[in-house]
C-alpha cells in the first residue's frame, strides 16, 4: 500500500499529464478591466458596458439540440481588482418572462441566467452563479458533472424587467472564486439562459447532450490581468435557542452558540471548521418501516456535511450520516437476568469537524476530513433492587477521510481514497483504502474505469483484523447516439466499509451489459428527445461461488413536443432467483420463482402554473400467485409567483408475498417465512410562500402509514432453499399474530427564513414528530389518523441567528476608523 501511495504522488507531480490545451476552445470572450466600480442595480448604465466585448449567438440544448437560440442574448464581462462583473441583456417579450419568487438556491418555473467558471481549466470542476428574473440567487459547485447546491457563496446580483426583455447585473467577488496566482488569467467559462415560456435552454458555448460531460465543452474567458487571490477568511458565528417537548410531556430548554470558520489556505485550498455545531433545525428524515435485511440510507441534511464534500463522495466510501450515529449495541451481561435496559443512546454528540479541500494548478485535488464524536452511555436497571448502572456504548471516536484526485490527460483522473475510524477504549477500529482510475480517449468517446478497495476491521491491539475487498472494471462508450458498456463487480465475503461508508450487499459478483440510444435532434414531429436503455444483469454469490439470478431490463424516456414527459420500465427474471440475504443466515439460499415488473409514469408540462404527475406499476410471481401493485401521483400549483403548493400521494399493495419472519416463541433453530400482505400509504404536502427574495415560509407535512398482515400459515426453509409448511403459528397467548405491524410516522416541519444580510440568516423552525408501532392492522384510515393525531408527539421550536463576517470587510472598516 505504501508503494502505491508513493506512485500516486509521482504521477501527481507530472504536470504534463493533466494540462488542458487552451487551443481546444472553439469560442472565446475577452474581459475588460475597469477603473470605476459599477453600481449593482441591473440597469447597465455605466459607460464601460458599451465598450466591453459582447458574447452572443447562443445555441439550444433544449428543445432542439444544436439549433440557434430563438431569443437574442448579449453578455459582457468586466473586472477590477476585487471582483468579476457580468452584464446581460436578455431579449424577449416582457409578458413571456416568468418571474416566480422562490427561496434562495431554487430554480423552479422561472426564467434564469447563469455563468459557469473553471479558473484552473480542468474540464471536470467548476462553480456556477445564477439569478432568476425575480432576482433570486442560486449558486453551486460541479465535480465530474455532479451538481452540489449546498455550497453558498457571498455575491450580489440585481435584475431589471424592460419592455424588450430583462437585464442582469452580477458582482462575483474574487474571494468567492479559487484561481491560481498568475499575472494573466485565462478561465474556462460558459453562459446559460433558460426561457421558461418556450422551454428553451441555450448556451453560449454549444453543448452537445450526446457528448459525455458539459464542462469539457466550455469556452474561454481571457485577458484577465493583474489580479491577486485575496485572503479568504470568513466566520459564521451563531446563537440558537430551542424549546423541546418530549413525547412524555416534559419540556426542556437549551441555548447554544458556536461558529463555522472558512479559511483560504492558499489560492487553491480551503479549510472549513465547525466548532460546537448545531443541527437542531435540520429537516426531519423520511422514516420508513424497514423489514429488509439491509439498513435504510437516509439523506444528509446537515449543511456542513453537504457543502464542499463532493470530492469525498466516491463509491459510497463516505456516508456522512455515520458521524453522530450511535454504533454500540447494548448487551446485558450473561447471568444478569434481572436487569433491563431503560435508556440507550440514539446518537453520539459531534464535538468538532474540519475539512480541507481544493485543487491546485497541476490538477491535484486534495480532500481531508476529520470529525470527533463524544462518548455515549446506556443505563441499565435491576428491576428487583432498583439499582441502576451506566455502561459505555460509544467511546470517543475519530473519523477521517483522505482523498487525492489527480487530473490526467483527456479529462481522465486517478484517485486514492482512505477512510479511517478510530475508537478509544479498545473498541473496534475500521479502515478502507481504495484506488479509482478513469481513462478517456482523446475524443472523450470511450472510457475505462478500474476500482479496487480493501477494508480492514477489528481490534488492532488484539491483532484480530478482518479483511475484505471490492473491485470492478468498466469498459464504456459514453458519447454519441449509441452508447454501450460492460461492467464486472466483485465484493468479497468480508468486505465492510460501513463504519464510515455505505454498502448494502456484499459477497457478490455482478456482471452488467448495457446499451443506450439517445436522440436529442429527432426528425419526428412528436417528441423533443428520446432515450432507450437495455440492460442485462447476471449475479453470483462470491463465496462459495454459486448462481444467484439474471434479469433483463428495458426502459425508455421521452419528452413530447408539448413538453409532457413519459417513462416506461420493463423487467423480467426468466429463471428462479437464488437469494442469499433474505434468510439472514450465512450461505442459506432462498429460491424464488421468476418475476416480472412493469412501471410507467407521465409528467405534464413543467413550465405551467399547474403540473400533474402520475405513475403506476405492477410486479409479481405467477408460480406463487403473488401480485403487487403501486400507483400514485401529485400536483404542483404556482399561485401569483409567490405561493407554491405541492402534494404527492403514493399507495402500494402487496399480496401473498413470502418473507422472512423471526421466531419469537421458542428456541428451535429454524428459518421461518410467512405469507404477508402489505398496504402502504405515503402522503406528502409541501407549501412555500416567498414574501420577497430574502424572506420565505415553508411547511412540509408527511404521513407514512404501513400495515403488514401475515396469514396463519408459516413455512420453514430447507437446505435446498425451498419452503415447506411449518407447525409454527406466530401467535401470542391471546391468539393474536405477533408479526403483524401497523406503523406510522407523522412529521411536520415549519420553517421561516430571513436572509437579513449577505451570508447572514435568521431562521425559526417548528418540528412535530409522531412515530407509533402496534400489531392491530384491522383499523381503517380514519381511525388510524385519529390515533396518530391524539398520540404523544415530540415538539420543538428553535430560533437561530447566523451572521457572516468577512475579514476583507472588517479590514476596510478598521482602516476607515
Amino acid at each position: 500500500m505504501k508503494n502505491l501511495f508513493i506512485g500516486i504522488l509521482l504521477i501527481c507531480s507530472n504536470s504534463r499529464l493533466f494540462a488542458q490545451n487552451l487551443s481546444n476552445y472553439q469560442i472565446e470572450l475577452r474581459a475588460s478591466k475597469i477603473e470605476q466600480t459599477p453600481t449593482i442595480d441591473g440597469k447597465l448604465e455605466e459607460f464601460f458596458w458599451e465598450k466591453a466585448e459582447t458574447a452572443t449567438a447562443f445555441t439550444q440544448e433544449l428543445p432542439t439540440a444544436g439549433e440557434p437560440a430563438n431569443l437574442i442574448s448579449e453578455i459582457k464581462v468586466v473586472y477590477d481588482d476585487k471582483a468579476l462583473y457580468l452584464g446581460a441583456t436578455l431579449y424577449g417579450k416582457s409578458e413571456q418572462i416568468t418571474k416566480t419568487l422562490t427561496p434562495r438556491d431554487t430554480l423552479r418555473n422561472t426564467d434564469y441566467f447563469g455563468i459557469f467558471l473553471d479558473p484552473y481549466n480542468s474540464g471536470i470542476e467548476a462553480i456556477g452563479f445564477f439569478v432568476t428574473a425575480a432576482g433570486v440567487q442560486f449558486d453551486a459547485t460541479y465535480l465530474y458533472q455532479e451538481e452540489n447546491t449546498n455550497w453558498n457563496a457571498v455575491w450580489d446580483a440585481k435584475v431589471q424587467i424592460t419592455k424588450g426583455g430583462w437585464q442582469v447585473e452580477m458582482k462575483i467577488p474574487f474571494s468567492a472564486i479559487r484561481f491560481p496566482k498568475s499575472h494573466v488569467q485565462n478561465w474556462s467559462i460558459n453562459l446559460l439562459r433558460y426561457h421558461n415560456h418556450s422551454g428553451e435552454k441555450s448556451w453560449w458555448s454549444p453543448i452537445d447532450p450526446t457528448i459525455n460531460g458539459f464542462l469539457t465543452q466550455s469556452g474561454l474567458l481571457n485577458n484577465i490581468e493583474g489580479i491577486q487571490p485575496p485572503l479568504r477568511l470568513f466566520a459564521y458565528p451563531y446563537l440558537s435557542s430551542t424549546l423541546t417537548k418530549s413525547d412524555n410531556g416534559n419540556w426542556s430548554r437549551s441555548f447554544n452558540g458556536g461558529m463555522d470558520l472558512k479559511y483560504g489556505i492558499n489560492d487553491a485550498f480551503t479549510l472549513d471548521m465547525s466548532l460546537i455545531p448545531d443541527f437542531g433545525q435540520v429537516q426531519s428524515d423520511n422514516e420508513v418501516l424497514n423489514f429488509s435485511p439491509f439498513e435504510v440510507k437516509f439523506d444528509e441534511n446537515r449543511q456542513f456535511f453537504t457543502e464542499g464534500t463532493a470530492l469525498f463522495n466516491k463509491e459510497d466510501l463516505f456516508y456522512s450520516r455515520r458521524i453522530g450515529q450511535s454504533f454500540g449495541k447494548v448487551k446485558i451481561e450473561e447471568g444478569d437476568i434481572n436487569e433491563e435496559i431503560i435508556q440507550e443512546p440514539q446518537e453520539a454528540p459531534l464535538l468538532n469537524a474540519i475539512k480541507v479541500s481544493g485543487r491546485n494548478r497541476k490538477g491535484l485535488g486534495i480532500g481531508f476530513f476529520n470529525a470527533l464524536t463524544n462518548k455515549t452511555y446506556a443505563t441499565i436497571r435491576n428491576y428487583e433492587t432498583g439499582k441502576e448502572r451506566d455502561i459505555l456504548v460509544d467511546p470517543l471516536t475519530n473519523f477521517n477521510v483522505l482523498v487525492l484526485d489527480q487530473n490526467l490527460k483527456n479529462n481522465s483522473n486517478l484517485s486514492f481514497i482512505n477512510t479511517n475510524v478510530n475508537r478509544w477504549n479498545d473498541f473496534e477500529d475500521a479502515n478502507v483504502s481504495a484506488f479509482l482510475l478513469s481513462l478517456f480517449n482523446k475524443s472523450n468517446t470511450y472510457r475505462m474505469s478500474i476500482f479496487s478497495a480493501l477494508s480492514q476491521k477489528g481490534n488492532q491491539l488484539q491483532e484480530s483484523m478482518t479483511m475484505g475487498y471490492r473491485s470492478y472494471v468498466k469498459l464504456e462508450k459514453v458519447s454519441g447516439k449509441f452508447q454501450y458498456g460492460w461492467q464486472t463487480n466483485v465484493e468479497s465475503k468480508n468486505y465492510d466499509p460501513n463504519d464510515l461508508g455505505y454498502q448494502s450487499r456484499v459477497n457478490e459478483i455482478n456482471h452488467n451489459l448495457t446499451g443506450s440510444y439517445i436522440n436529442n435532434r429527432p426528425k419526428s414531429a412528436l417528441y423533443n428527445w428520446l432515450r432507450l436503455d437495455l440492460n442485462l444483469f447476471y449475479d453470483q454469490q462470491y463465496a462459495p461461488r454459486a448462481y444467484s439470478n439474471w434479469k433483463i431490463l428495458l426502459e425508455t424516456t421521452q419528452q413530447l413536443k408539448n413538453f409532457w414527459t413519459y417513462y416506461l420500465f420493463l423487467l423480467t427474471s426468466p429463471n428462479n432467483e437464488h437469494n442469499y440475504t433474505e434468510a439472514r443466515e450465512e450461505n442459506r439460499r432462498f429460491v424464488l420463482p421468476p418475476i416480472y415488473q412493469m412501471h410507467s409514469s407521465v409528467t405534464t408540462d413543467e413550465r405551467k402554473r399547474l403540473v400533474f404527475n402520475a405513475y403506476f406499476g405492477v410486479n409479481g410471481r405467477t408460480q406463487w400467485n403473488e401480485f403487487n401493485n403501486w400507483h400514485g401521483g401529485g400536483l404542483t400549483l404556482r399561485v401569483k409567483d409567490k405561493f407554491t403548493f405541492e402534494h404527492q400521494l403514493e399507495y402500494t399493495r402487496e399480496r401473498r408475498n413470502r418473507f422472512f419472519v423471526n421466531d419469537e416463541n421458542d428456541g428451535v433453530e429454524r428459518i421461518l417465512f410467512g405469507i404477508r400482505g402489505m398496504k402502504r400509504l405515503i402522503n406528502t404536502f409541501n407549501t412555500t410562500y416567498t414574501f420577497n427574495k430574502k424572506m420565505s415560509l415553508t411547511c412540509r407535512l408527511r404521513h407514512y402509514w404501513n400495515k403488514l398482515t401475515f396469514r396463519d400459515t408459516f413455512y420453514e426453509l430447507d437446505e435446498q432453499g425451498l419452503l415447506f409448511e411449518s407447525n409454527y403459528m406466530g401467535l401470542d397467548n391471546e391468539g393474536n399474530n405477533i408479526h403483524n405491524v401497523n406503523f406510522n410516522a407523522f412529521n411536520v416541519d415549519l420553517i421561516y427564513t430571513w436572509r437579513l444580510a449577505p451570508g447572514s440568516e435568521l431562521s425559526v423552525v417548528w418540528k412535530n414528530a409522531v412515530m407509533t408501532e402496534e400489531t392491530n392492522t384491522e383499523i381503517n384510515f380514519g381511525q388510524n389518523l385519529s390515533n396518530i393525531l391524539s398520540a404523544s408527539a415530540n415538539n420543538s421550536i428553535s430560533i437561530k441567528l447566523l451572521y457572516f463576517l468577512d475579514y476583507q470587510n472588517l479590514k476596510i472598516t478598521k482602516r476607515k476608523i
